[in-house]
């Protein structure tokens, strides 16, 4: 008995997959009555031929871009169609053909539908088949029907369909970045290491960029003043908080060279003897330029939002000068920040 039960998932699988193998899609259409139900002659009709829109999500690479979509294509399903035996001819085969052309223009102008839009509960889907059911009932009475749903001869490319990029999109950007000060902290710290994240929006050529960043710096010596001994040991943490307007000066293929300049608001959090804490810093003004390289681009569709979604390595020179309001003096460094940039622009149909 345990053999048996162990036998039967593998004969429902050997099933499943020769159910698979029945379908027939429009490309390599129905050459013969293979795997057809043979009819009783009472039935009405000769023969029916069941169909269904085969749907799957396809990648294309092409000059360095990633396409992704959702193919659509028509399919016969012999194993639920039925014949009757003396109606097994070349004629009967003619027109399950042409049927078949009929439901390929029903699966392509779904499929154009799908691109740029979604179809969750399969509503749209459900009333393409149903208006290929009526156009095949008209087919039957008026054979030059099909004149009206021509096939175009070339096969469908992804990469040559006419889209609209939108002007605006949203970035965000994180790497490393390593900021060295100068005037009075100079001689006093080493440069600082740390993170950075930037959200940017952006269109056309102008870009609004908010950007923060965390960083730690060891002392280059030991310091005393104000309360005591500075704590070496424990450095200095860094915070900084940019608000920056940005404008591209040259964008040549994948390479892009801005220039920013915006309010910023950075401290220097010093660590006393007995865990007490100093802040250094206050408000102030960052400028810098970035260098984009874009390695990676991809255009997705058939999603509830078709984008183009591109990846860029970063690279960033600004300098900060920020207001010590402890000491009444400006507080400069000179910061150099590499990461990635995601940036993602809608797509819609031209």
């Amino acid at each position: 008995m345990r053999k048996y039960l162990l036998l039967l998932p593998c004969l429902l699988l050997s099933a499943l997959a020769c159910r698979a193998q029945d379908k027939h899609t429009w490309a390599e259409g129905i050459r013969d009555w293979t795997g057809f139900q043979i009819a009783e002659p009472a039935r009405e009709g000769d023969f029916h031929t069941s169909f269904t829109l085969l749907k799957e999500r396809r990648t294309v690479r092409r000059d360095g871009v990633v396409y992704h979509y959702l193919d659509v294509t028509a399919a016969a399903l012999p194993y639920q169609s039925w014949v009757k035996a003396d109606a097994m001819t070349p004629a009967g085969l003619e027109r399950i053909a042409q049927e078949f052309n009929l439901i390929e223009w029903f699966a392509r102008q779904y499929r154009d539908e799908r691109l740029f839009t979604r179809d969750k509960d399969g509503a749209r889907e459900r009333d393409y088949i149903a208006r290929f059911q009526a156009a095949r009932d008209s087919l039957r009475l008026d054979a030059d029907l099909l004149s009206r749903y021509p096939l175009g001869a070339e096969p469908f490319d992804i990469t040559a369909l006419p889209v609209q990029i939108s002007d605006r999109s949203v970035g965000v950007s994180f790497g490393f970045f390593t900021g060295l000060p100068l005037g009075s902290l100079a001689h006093l710290l080493n440069p600082a290491v740390g993170l950075t994240l930037s959200y940017e929006l952006r269109r056309d050529a102008h870009a609004f960029l908010l950007d923060a960043s965390i960083g730690n710096s060891t002392f280059r010596r030991e310091y005393y003043g104000l309360n005591g001994a500075w704590m070496s040991r424990k450095g200095v943490l860094t915070f900084c908080l940019s608000a920056s307007y940005s404008r591209d000066l040259v964008v040549s293929g994948p390479w892009r060279l801005s220039a920013s300049a915006g309010p910023c608001y950075g401290v220097r959090l010093f660590s006393f003897e007995g865990n007490e804490a100093a802040p250094l810093g206050g408000p102030g003004l960052s400028e810098g330029i970035a260098l984009d390289y874009r390695f990676h681009r991809t255009l997705s569709f058939s999603t509830r939002h078709p984008e183009q979604s591109d990846v860029s390595v970063r690279l960033r020179l600004y300098a900060d000068q920020v207001w010590n309001g402890r000491q009444r003096n400006i507080i400069p460094s000179v910061n150099l920040g590499v990461g990635l940039h995601f940036d993602n622009r809608s797509l819609s149909r031209r």
